[in-house]
């Protein structure tokens, strides 16, 4: 049985390949609010840390772990490489393709090294055209933050 944790774009092409192979598997979200058909998938949400993780692939004969997570999900990334070491899984890491890089663009290696940055250029206002995950990380940087809606928030405000 294979288990893929999605909730992205990625995820949905992992789903659809899944599904075209006509065989079950699991397809993992942490929240509830993305709108998905799967075919042969059983579908399943909540985030799992390591130890749910172990259990739920015990008991669900797991042999194939796809992370098609969010890049940004690093919690989620180490909860799958703790697993997959654990239980001597193989994984499938799919990932966007990202842009090349030029020199046009300011490349970070984490928030905190992207806060470092903003503050050493004395940069005193930022746009951050960015999820919700993201304000807690930019907090100390700024207190003003537009994010898009996700559907969760949209159905919530009804």
């Amino acid at each position: 049985m294979i288990l893929i944790l999605g909730g992205t774009t990625e995820g949905r092409i992992a789903v659809k390949v899944a599904d075209e192979a006509g065989k079950p598997y699991f397809y993992s979200t942490k929240g509830e609010w993305q709108e998905i058909q799967c075919k042969h998938g059983i579908r399943i949400t909540g985030g799992m840390n390591t130890e749910k993780m172990e259990s739920f692939c015990r008991q669900n004969d797991i042999r194939l772990l796809v992370d098609a997570a969010h890049p940004f999900a690093s919690q989620l990334h180490r909860t799958v490489d703790e697993t997959s070491r654990t239980l001597h899984l193989p994984v499938i890491r799919f990932e966007r393709k990202y842009p090349p890089r030029t020199e046009n663009i300011i490349w970070c290696e984490d928030y905190t090294d992207a806060i470092y940055r903003l503050e050493k250029a004395g940069t005193d206002h930022l746009l951050a055209l960015t999820g919700v995950q993201t304000i807690g990380k930019l907090r100390p940087y700024c207190c003003l933050l537009y994010t898009s809606p996700s559907p969760r928030d949209i159905s919530g405000s009804r």
